[in-house]
């Protein structure tokens, strides 16, 4: 089935919905929200279900797992001029002068 036969027998939205504003890690945030939230509405009854909690559990964690490198960037993994930096000692003058001002002095020395 093509994409246009998926969309027309309503598979997931609008074809300029999608195009236009498919947003993937707002796509993943929500649906982390969505495990989270059935598994706190599992935990709150009388008799909850340990295979639905540990599923909605590992489902959310997956996602989770998936989506923090894009929310949370590691330190080392950031560039400076589309150059990664990891040894201030190859900084130029300017540069130095630039991070000083951005983080304080004693910070760099």
């Amino acid at each position: 089935m093509g994409a246009d036969a998926f969309l027309a027998r309503g598979g997931l939205a609008h074809k300029e919905g999608i195009a236009a504003e498919f947003d993937v890690l707002k796509h993943m945030e929500n649906l982390a929200k969505l495990r989270l939230d059935r598994l706190y509405k599992e935990r709150q009854k009388p008799n909850p279900d340990a295979s639905v909690m540990k599923e909605c559990e590992e489902q959310a964690r997956l996602v989770l797992r998936d989506l923090a490198p894009y929310k949370h960037p590691r330190l080392a993994s950031l560039k400076v001029d589309g150059v990664m930096r990891h040894d201030l000692t190859q900084l130029s003058e300017a540069e130095l002068l630039a991070l000083r001002r951005i983080v304080g002095k004693t910070a760099i020395e």
